[in-house]
């Protein structure tokens, strides 16, 4: 063997260890209108997240002003409650990442084409990002704009939108960071089919300079298309031309983005159709509109109690799941498809898994395990024991915290009896319980 071929061998394992060096990230979007979608005695609280399944965790989703250079909550939101209950889950997990999403389909693309009109406009968005961010304790932020070079935006926002990223990474990297803070995390949220590609994204640029690009791999199909037709909204492999998971990611990777900042995006959600004719159910039917999810989408935690109490069964096509329920077809992902994407994750060294949104997953084990489709991501990542593991310690050192600070208060509090004590000796009134300090 010559000394080439040796070079070439030793420089390809030395890169497969690299890149499987890379922390493999589960994103997890949280809707911040989830409230007002399940009510609030049903829905899922940021508090009551467990910190320990995701690595990073998204606000979904803050707005822009009119003008495209600031930042502000959604309309009807009147405080950010929300924030604070989201990134106080990193005291808990001190290795949790807690972002924020800025864009979503309602906010459309007026905005955003205002924002990248002019070179000032991007340097003035970005310092007000960072102060944003900074106030509210996030690490970073998901730039989801639905989409450049579409919605009203010229075609010319494509190339604006990668000048956007590059500029918020630059002077993300330049800020002088505070006392125990790093780096601000920059990623992007994609629709990831060529179409778009080619209308709202230069990827070499792009990839650049975001840390990850979550890529949603979800809505292939639904009550939008004409003509409209039943097919799964999230297929893992192609059957019949059928868009596909397995086809799109190959695409980006063919294209020249490194694979360990694809995130595979996984929807906790099903699409409904309503069937032309409720006797022809086999995909590829026609369809006349959306079902009983009137378009929404149907969170998990609400179809497992529909295919449970139904007795519905489960069919299969390109690899996930769908059930029809007379008229109504519903396309979705359960715990085995979940667990067989986060596998492809795996066994292909991408960037990792994120998932549209943790709170439509079976938080509260109404139909059976508690977070069926985030153990599913676990295990299919092969990092269960790494949780458990992560989890134990956290809360031993929690206990452990908690134990030293009853034998401070335990001791603070004997000290003040005896200088009470002394206190009331000699006729000295007390010092005021509020003014203590310790």
């Amino acid at each position: 063997m010559d000394i080439r071929r040796q070079l070439l061998i030793l420089f390809q394992i030395f890169l497969a260890a690299l890149i499987q060096g890379y922390d493999i990230r589960r994103v997890c979007y949280f809707s911040g209108s989830s409230i007002y979608r399940d009510g609030h005695e049903f829905s899922l609280k940021p508090k009551d997240i467990d910190p320990f399944l995701c690595t990073h965790l998204i606000y979904a989703s803050a707005a822009l002003d009119d003008d495209g250079i600031s930042v502000k909550l959604p309309d009807g939101y009147d405080d950010f409650q929300q924030y604070r209950d989201l990134t106080n889950l990193m005291t808990i997990n001190e290795d949790l990442t807690v972002m924020l999403s800025v864009g979503g389909w309602e906010l459309g693309s007026q905005s955003w084409s205002r924002l990248v009109s002019s070179r000032t406009n991007m340097e003035a968005f970005a310092l007000e990002v960072i102060r944003y961010l900074r106030m509210h304790n996030f690490d970073g932020l998901d730039v989801n704009w639905e989409y450049p070079g579409t919605r009203g935006s010229p075609p010319g926002d494509k190339h604006n939108f990668a000048e956007l990223l590059e500029v918020l990474q630059h002077y993300f990297e330049i800020e002088e960071e505070p006392d125990n803070k790093e780096t601000l995390v920059l990623s992007v949220c994609v629709d990831p089919t060529q179409q778009m590609i080619d209308k709202s994204y230069d990827l070499n640029r792009i990839s650049r300079v975001v840390d990850f690009i979550n890529l949603k791999l979800y809505d292939f199909y639904g009550h939008w298309d004409d003509p409209m037709r039943v097919y799964p909204h999230s297929a893992l492999t192609g059957e019949n031309g059928v868009k596909n998971v397995n086809s799109l990611i190959n695409n980006w990777i063919a294209q020249g983005v490194p694979k360990h900042k694809i995130i595979l995006g996984i929807p906790f959600f099903g699409r409904s159709f309503r069937l032309q004719n409720s006797n022809l159910s086999a995909p590829g039917s026609l369809a006349i509109g959306p079902g009983s999810d009137n378009g929404d989408g149907y969170p998990v935690k609400n179809l497992c109690h529909l295919i449970k109490n139904g007795g519905l069964s489960e069919q299969m096509y390109a690899r996930v799941p769908f059930i029809v329920h007379e008229d109504e077809w519903i396309s979705h992902d359960n715990p085995v498809s979940v667990q067989e994407k986060a596998e492809l994750v795996r066994s292909n060294n991408l960037g990792g898994v994120c998932v549209w949104t943790i709170d439509m997953d079976d938080f509260n084990g109404a139909c059976g395990t508690k977070y069926p489709m985030m153990f599913a991501v676990l295990h299919g990542l092969h990092e269960y024991d790494e949780y458990i593991t992560d989890k134990e310690e956290a809360m031993l050192f929690m206990a452990e915290q908690k134990r030293l600070g009853k034998e401070r208060l335990s001791n603070v509090a004997l000290e003040k009896r005896k200088a009470g004590h002394m206190l009331d000796q000699l006729n000295v009134p007390h010092k005021s319980e509020s003014t203590f300090i310790w």
